[in-house]
């Protein structure tokens, strides 16, 4: 992923943090929203799906640990609306990132837990 990407998709994660909402719409210059449509949960998994890959390839740990906070935080939002998920689809992505949220998390705890 380059630098220009990776920074894009730490920007999405920021508003997200702030407002629990990932627009549908962005103006990647301004990295402003660009409607007012965000209850497409599709567009919560996939960012799940692609924070999960941006965990694997991250070296610095505290880097790692915002990503794995989004994660939880994201996946956190798919399970609780996960009876009102229309689309296979969107079943499949969610099913994907909280698996994916498993392995990492069993490959950061391990036995511990």
């Amino acid at each position: 992923m380059s630098d220009e990407h990776y920074e894009v998709v730490l920007s999405l994660l920021r508003k997200f943090e702030v407002s629990k909402k990932l627009y549908s719409k962005y103006i990647l210059a301004s990295k402003k929203r660009a409607g007012d449509l965000y209850d497409d949960m599709t567009n919560y998994a996939l960012l799940a799906l692609v924070l999960i890959e941006l965990y694997k390839i991250e070296h610095d740990k505290h880097q790692k640990m915002i990503l794995m906070n989004a994660l939880l935080k994201l996946n956190d939002l798919n399970v609780s609306v996960i009876r009102e998920l229309a689309a296979p689809v969107e079943f499949y992505l969610v099913y994907f990132a909280l698996a994916g949220e498993i392995e990492l998390t069993d490959a950061l705890f391990g036995d511990k837990i």
